[in-house]
């Protein structure tokens, strides 16, 4: 079942590739659930009450049930008006507006798992403004109640090189203090590249404890952090191996900023055809992470410049322009575009 067919279809796409568009349907949603031990899938048409990252559990005609979130192949919901009104208005470059209409939907959705998805948008329009915290604080509200949440993929890590405001800088640093793993780690990959070397220092000391954290979220994605740091130094054949095998360890959705870093390490060695591959995997394994997907695409194109492949590059950095133009890295491909076309 494709989640990809169409502009409308790709903006309610939920960031695990689960389908949660506004298509009315029998009963009040429609869950496709793949059938123990076989590929098949079963459409239920049921009311869901909750959708974790461990579990959905849901009723029917015949009674409450519940299944693996592992199971769910996809599922179709009935979102408010306030919701598709705000969905029109985010894929406007209305960002404000949007955050508008979700907020309002927010006060008023009585279902837990509905409001986490509400947050997971106004996650999305607060990092297109470059509005860290406020992104953090709202995948903060989500991993409270759901700490294995589906919407992990949409963490508001800082993976590429990018400054971020005065404001967030504020709030990033009252993180660190934090007595929640999750606050801690949004906080030392927003302060990991400050200005400052005291707080550069404090985020490195939390993100270092934070690998021992029991979390598989919060150690795996706190480890791949760290990496950002050895951009300075030659980065040797058993570091980049390293790194390979934490990534493969990682759960895929969590694999799009360390794939970035992976693909970095390579254009920092000089092996620039690698550094392409490992880019053009981020857009398609993590489209979820929008600012780690547009600067991956924007890098892939340029390594291929570099690698004298000049229409595979043109083609990418089009892709990447068309893509993200929402994004500095769309408009920077944008403009590569035009300096190879004249």
């Amino acid at each position: 079942m494709s989640n990809h067919t169409g502009a409308f279809e790709w903006a309610c796409a939920a960031f695990v590739g689960l389908v949660l568009c506004t298509t009315p349907v029998s009963a009040d949603d429609l869950i496709y659930l793949r059938q123990p031990n076989s590929d098949a899938v079963m459409s239920i048409p049921a009311t869901i009450d909750d959708f974790t990252g461990r579990f959905i559990t849901y009723h029917t005609s015949s009674g409450s049930q519940q299944a693996s979130t592992s199971r769910v192949e996809g599922i179709k919901h009935e979102f408010s008006d306030n919701f598709k009104r705000g969905q029109r208005l985010f894929e406007s470059g209305n960002y404000e507006a949007a955050e508008a209409e979700w907020q309002v939907d927010l006060k008023k959705e009585p279902k837990r798992w509905v409001q986490r998805e509400i947050r997971s948008w106004l996650v999305r329009a607060a990092w297109r403004q470059e509005h860290w915290a406020d992104a953090g604080q709202q995948f903060l509200a989500i991993v409270a109640e759901d700490s294995e949440t589906i919407h992990w993929p949409i963490a508001p890590l800082l993976w590429t090189p990018g400054m971020i405001r005065d404001a967030d800088r504020n709030i990033a640093r009252d993180w660190l203090q934090d007595d929640r793993p999750v606050a801690r780690l949004l906080g030392g990959s927003l302060l990991l590249k400050d200005k400052e070397p005291a707080l550069r220092e404090s985020a490195v000391r939390v993100l270092t404890s934070l690998v021992r954290d029991p979390s598989t979220q919060v150690s795996g994605l706190a480890k791949a952090q760290l990496w950002r740091n050895r951009f300075e130094q030659p980065i040797s054949d058993s570091e980049v191996a390293s790194w390979r095998g934490h990534l493969n360890y990682l759960p895929k959705d969590l694999r799009g900023g360390p794939q970035y870093l992976l693909g970095a390490a390579y254009l920092r060695r000089g092996e620039y055809d690698r550094a392409a591959a490992e880019f053009l995997w981020v857009p398609l394994i993590s489209p979820q992470h929008e600012p780690t997907a547009a600067r991956a695409s924007l890098e892939a194109g340029e390594a291929l410049m570099r690698a004298a492949r000049q229409d595979e590059a043109l083609k990418t950095l089009e892709e990447a322009a068309a893509s993200f133009g929402w994004s500095q890295a769309g408009r920077d491909a944008k403009s590569r575009v035009a300096e190879l076309k004249r």
